[in-house]
């Protein structure tokens, strides 16, 4: 397992946290909206994905199941399926930084995820629920 490689080590951003991961999760995301069902009502919320190890993007949130891990953006159809997510590591490289000054760090993210939803879906008179 550990020479299982998701980027190219000598071309990584530095600015990005998750850049040895930042491969697969694209290929993830886009499988993610390419099957994911066209839907009205969507759901954008916080996720934590457990991890005790040591990590710049870790995150430690007092009062929840889970206190330490990941923390995800996510944002799922009605029926639970994920359609898109961004893992939070205080600032999202490539993104708008103009969408962080005027709407926040936590609504930044959904903007940039509904701009990569498919354009069929977008056309749609999108309902969403936080």
């Amino acid at each position: 397992m550990r020479f299982i490689h998701a980027s190219d080590n000598n071309s990584l951003d530095k600015n990005d946290k998750m850049t040895k991961l930042r491969p697969l999760m694209n290929n993830l995301k886009q499988k993610f909206l390419d099957h994911t069902p066209i839907e009205q009502h969507l759901t954008y919320d916080e996720s934590m994905i457990e991890y005790f190890g040591r990590h710049g993007c870790k995150q430690c949130i007092r009062n929840k199941p889970i206190r330490f891990g990941y923390k995800c953006w996510c944002l799922n159809n009605s029926s639970g399926y994920l359609t898109n997510f961004e893992v939070y590591q205080g600032s999202i490289p490539g993104t708008n930084t103009e969408d962080e000054q005027n709407f926040g760090k936590a609504t930044a993210p959904m903007l940039s995820m509904i701009r990569e939803l498919p354009e069929t879906m977008r056309r749609q008179n999108l309902q969403f629920f936080f």
